[in-house]
């Protein structure tokens, strides 16, 4: 009864107490506010180009002059988007894996204590075969991450219009003409075929062969032991 019916909600709670996640709101507001920071700070460098270049003093901002200067302008602040991108990757990147590896720990931790219950195999090992388990899930959200790093790359990483900030004043700036819907990366659904299905659930059938070997064997010993007379 303590194996079948203790053990599942206590390993997910002994699972978040050894490796708590931040939830994801919160992850996600990290990401805005790096993102937003980063960002500010690149439109107030490519102001101080706009700024030079033009002559304009702090706080105008004119799109005319800006087209008329425009080689110029788009050659020096070039090296600025990039190291905004390159920093707001290498940020954002960190802040995700660092959520990865908590996540990951708390799944093994917690997939380790329920292992000790056969009923937790079963439904892990049900659940996976139905293609609604934690395997499953976690094959949609790799497809997913995946999916947004192509669409970074797409729309992010050489974005088509940028603003440019002169102190109190900025304008949007048009790089190149942006990517039409259909040019788009598509999305890349995780495999959906029996052979997938039954890798994500071998370590939890593993464990119910293992636990009917053993119930099996003690079985017989305990028979073979036994004193009919």
């Amino acid at each position: 009864v303590v194996l079948v019916l203790a053990v599942p909600p206590l390993a997910s709670l002994i699972g978040r107490a050894v490796s708590p996640v931040p939830p994801r709101q919160t992850i996600e507001t990290e990401k805005r506010t790096i993102e937003d920071d980063l960002r500010r700070e690149a439109e107030f460098a490519m102001g101080a180009v706009y700024r030079e270049i033009t002559g304009l003093p702090e706080g105008w901002a004119d799109t005319r002059k800006y087209q008329e200067h425009k080689e110029a302008i788009d050659r020096q602040i070039a090296p600025i988007e990039v190291a905004y991108l390159n920093k707001r990757r290498q940020r954002v990147s960190e802040l995700e894996r660092d959520a990865e590896r908590r996540m990951n720990r708390q799944h093994q931790v917690t997939r380790a204590i329920m292992a000790l219950s056969p009923g937790a195999a079963f439904a892990t090992a049900a659940a996976d075969l139905a293609a609604t388990g934690d395997a499953h899930r976690r094959a949609w959200l790799e497809a997913v991450s995946r999916h947004q790093s192509r669409l970074d790359e797409a729309l992010f990483d050489d974005p088509p219009t940028i603003t440019i900030r002169n102190k109190g004043a900025s304008f949007v700036a048009d790089l190149r003409t942006p990517p039409a819907v259909a040019d788009l990366p598509a999305f890349v659904p995780p495999r959906r075929d029996v052979r997938a299905i039954v890798a994500r659930a071998l370590p939890a059938l593993g464990v119910l062969a293992l636990y009917t070997g053993l119930f099996i064997a003690g079985g017989f010993v305990a028979f073979a032991r036994y004193d009919v007379r």
